[in-house]
């Protein structure tokens, strides 16, 4: 039987990849730092451990070696560092690194794999730091054949999402309160579901094609806000009303787009041909249908009770709609 890691578990795209490895029947050990509730069986080894505290994770990792690593957890390029340096990797046949579409350099293009890497100010260090790991990586593979892939998605939603996005915009919608959106230019942005993400990751495991190679990870539908928030209220079955609101009124304001907005207001798309072209699914599931299911989740796990309108925001939609009456 094939024994597969899982670096995290307990959240969202960790856990999704967790459950469907052992329903697949697949020997599975996963880590984490023990400070969650574990609510689901069928797993070889839950180990604990700090991932960036080198002793902790070379005790647990004592005499086991594995045959696919799914590291969804790593921020840094430390954070695979230690990994590598704890794990024996003679038998690995996949490393199968998650890393994000934010490792490119800005753009309003369809950034492609081959596009350049580095510093964006729209994603500060996360963006920098995961692009770091990645050259860790590539370096890896270059000196000694390490068997990684990388996965660069776009936004991820669907069932399980902890992140205060969809989750977020459905709460305002089923509580009948409006919904603004930054107008300050034409963003566009695309999204991929759990469910597409899981089958993508694990048709990489046994594809002898993708080794040392990066993927962009997305669905190709492109949307900019209005349209993403009219789909909301689609499916809720709501009527919710949009406002929007400029970088100068923000500025007149002095907020930012993150203390109203779940996204950020950037052009944030990708190519994802390159999934085909190497033998990978593209993703199935497109927005309408994919919110759809968030939604069911979201009202049966009663997450739409969290979320409090807080005073930025009620300061932000009354400006927003006196703009939009005059």
């Amino acid at each position: 039987m094939n024994k597969v890691l899982v670096m995290g578990g307990t959240e969202f795209i960790s856990r999704a990849i967790l459950l469907e490895l052992i329903k697949k029947g697949y020997e599975v050990d996963f880590v984490t730092r023990g400070q969650r509730e574990i609510d689901f069986d069928g797993y070889h080894k839950h180990l604990i451990a700090d991932r960036k505290n080198k002793e902790q994770m070379k005790a647990i990792f004592k005499n086991k070696n594995y045959d696919y690593i799914f590291d969804v957890s790593a921020y840094t390029k430390e954070d695979v560092e230690i990994l590598v340096d704890s794990l024996d990797t003679s038998s690995l046949k996949r490393y199968i690194f998650v890393s994000s579409g934010a490792v490119y350099k800005p753009t309003t293009e369809l950034m492609k794999e081959s596009d350049e890497r580095g510093r964006n100010e729209n994603w500060k260090e996360y963006g920098f730091n995961k692009k770091l790991a990645e050259d860790y990586l590539m370096n890896l593979y270059k000196e000694t054949a390490f068997p990684y892939v990388t996965f660069r998605p776009s936004y991820i939603y669907g069932e399980g999402n902890n992140l205060k996005r969809e989750s977020f915009l459905f709460s305002r919608a089923v509580k009948s309160l409006p919904i603004v959106i930054p107008v300050s230019g034409e963003a566009k942005v695309q999204f991929i579901h759990i469910k597409d993400v899981v089958q993508i990751l694990l048709e990489s495991m046994d594809n002898k094609l993708v080794v040392g190679e990066a993927f962009n990870l997305t669905d190709a539908e492109q949307v900019d806000w209005l349209t993403l928030v009219q789909t909301i209220n689609e499916v809720a079955g709501t009527k919710v009303p949009v406002s929007g609101i400029t970088e100068k009124g923000m500025s007149e304001l002095n907020v930012t787009v993150g203390e109203f907005f779940p996204f950020r207001d950037i052009t944030y798309v990708m190519d994802n041909s390159k999934l085909l072209e190497y033998g990978l699914p593209l993703p199935k599931i497109l927005l309408k249908e994919g919110l759809e299911k968030a939604y069911k989740w979201c009202e049966e796990s009663g997450i739409f009770d969290q979320y409090e309108e807080s005073e930025t925001y009620k300061k932000v939609l009354a400006f927003s709609q006196e703009i939009s009456s005059k």
